[in-house]
C-alpha cells in the first residue's frame, strides 16, 4: 500500500495486485486516484501471476489485446487474461519443453499457435499458479538467453 501511494504522490500510474481482498485493493486505487494516479486493480491469479513474475529479472509485464503480456525485451513468452473470469495462461516453449508440457495433465497445446511453440492450461487457484511457474520458468529461461544471445551479436 505505502509503495504504492508513494509511486502515486511522485506522479507515476499504478497497478494494484490483490488475490483475494477487493475491498482493500479498490480503497488504494481510490487513495491513488486522489493522488493523480490513473490506476487498475488486478485480483485473482492474474494478481498472483503478476507479483511472482515481476519479480524476475527483466521481464515486463503489460496489458495487450485483453490480456497480460509476459515480456523480456521485446519477446513476449506468456499471457494471461486481464478478466478474472477467463484462466486460460498461453505459455510459448521451445518445441522440446512443449512436447513435455503437453503430456502433464492440463495442458494442452495451444487452440491457434501450437505450431509456434505455445501450449495453454487452465489457472483459477494458488496451487495452478504453482503448477505453471515451473513451466513459466522454462520460457523465461529460453528466452533470456536468445535476448542475451542477441544483445552479444549486436555489440
Amino acid at each position: 500500500r505505502a509503495i504504492i501511494l508513494e509511486f502515486a504522490a511522485r506522479g507515476a500510474n499504478v497497478i494494484i495486485n490483490s488475490r483475494t481482498n477487493e475491498a482493500e485493493a479498490r480503497g488504494v486505487e481510490q487513495e491513488a486516484q486522489a493522488l493523480g494516479a490513473k490506476t487498475l486493480v488486478v485480483m485473482g491469479a492474474a494478481g498472483e501471476l503478476n507479483a511472482q513474475l515481476g519479480k524476475w529479472p527483466r521481464v515486463r509485464i503489460t496489458p495487450m489485446f485483453g490480456r497480460w503480456g509476459y515480456f523480456v525485451g521485446d519477446q513476449l513468452f506468456a499471457c494471461f487474461p486481464l478478466r478474472t473470469k477467463d484462466t486460460d495462461l498461453w505459455i510459448r516453449l521451445t518445441p522440446e519443453e512443449q512436447k513435455r508440457a503437453v503430456l502433464v495433465p492440463g495442458f494442452t497445446p495451444h487452440r491457434r499457435f501450437a505450431a509456434r511453440g505455445w501450449v495453454e492450461c487452465e489457472v483459477e487457484t494458488s496451487r495452478d499458479v504453482g503448477r505453471a511457474i515451473r513451466w513459466l520458468r522454462r520460457s523465461y529461461d529460453a528466452v533470456i538467453q536468445s535476448v542475451e544471445r542477441e544483445e552479444r551479436r549486436s555489440r
